[in-house]
């Protein structure tokens, strides 16, 4: 994450990203754990339906709007929960670089299911120094 995230500038929350209507669904989920599962923080990005308790640990889906893209979270498409945003049609991608830049946040590895080149860019989309080329933010000039 260091290596990829690091050097980013600008890098913008989930909520200031526009919202995504490819009928793709996401990759990852924010999740939040006390087992081990991130570093950093206690919310990380988990590939989709393993953010689970086990042997004892506590897991969760986390909610916070910054961590999906678009700000698209589960509770966005429900139209009788208080987060519905009728500009939501589907839950958005986890922002893994959103959330080291933010918090440090870092998947142990086997944790996330790696992202297409297009949803990285699209996830960094707004950093001053993202690289699609790299798929990271060098420290010199992208080639």
């Amino acid at each position: 994450f260091e290596d990829k995230f690091g050097n980013c500038e600008g890098v913008k929350s989930g909520t200031n990203l526009p919202q995504v209507h490819d009928g793709v669904a996401p990759i990852n989920e924010p999740c939040w754990a006390n087992d081990g599962l991130c570093s950093g923080s206690r919310v990380c990005c988990a590939t989709v339906g393993t953010c689970v308790s086990v042997n004892g640990g506590r897991r969760w889906v986390s909610t916070g709007k910054a961590n999906y893209e678009g700000g698209c979270n589960p509770d966005s498409l429900n139209k009788s929960h208080e987060d519905y945003d009728e500009r939501c049609t589907q839950v958005g991608e986890c922002h893994a670089g959103y959330m080291y830049i933010n918090s440090k946040a870092v998947s142990e590895p086997g944790t996330m299911t790696e992202l297409p080149r297009a949803t990285l860019d699209r996830l960094m989309a707004g950093s001053s120094n993202w690289c699609s080329v790299l798929q990271s933010c060098p420290r010199t000039s992208c080639p």
